[in-house]
Formats: C-alpha cells, sequence, structure tokens
C-alpha cells in the first residue's frame, strides 16, 4: 500500500491512506500513511482528528459486527 501512496505522490497528490489494525491488546487502532511534511499547529490537528475518528467509525462498526 506504501507504494501505492508513492506513486500517487510522484504524480502530483497529496494522498492519505487510512489503516485499521488490532494492536497487542485487541484493540482496534488507526493509523494514516502519507507523503504530507510533518505537519504543525492547525494542519497536524486536523490529521490526528480524522485519525481518532477513523478509529472511531472502526471501533462501532467492529461492535455493530459482533452485535450480529
Amino acid at each position: 500500500m506504501f507504494l501505492q501512496v508513492s506513486k500517487l505522490h510522484a504524480l502530483g497528490c497529496q494522498p492519505i491512506l487510512f489503516l485499521g489494525q488490532y494492536d497487542r491488546k485487541g484493540n482496534i487502532v488507526g493509523d494514516l500513511i502519507s507523503h504530507i511534511e510533518p505537519a504543525e499547529g492547525v494542519a497536524q490537528e486536523i490529521l490526528m482528528k480524522t485519525r481518532k475518528l477513523y478509529e472511531h467509525l472502526l471501533r462501532s462498526k467492529m461492535s455493530f459486527v459482533h452485535y450480529l
């Protein structure tokens, strides 16, 4: 997946790839891959809030699936 993000970056895009995975304790965590320079200030806050929202969506989706 990293390769696809690199290719899009080479074409002039600024892609952000969101990933969901389980940590060692079995909790769902969100992560992102991007070639955007390490952001500071507002840009960093937006990326971190977006990642947290993605984690929340993953957790709520997984709890719904386990409920069924």
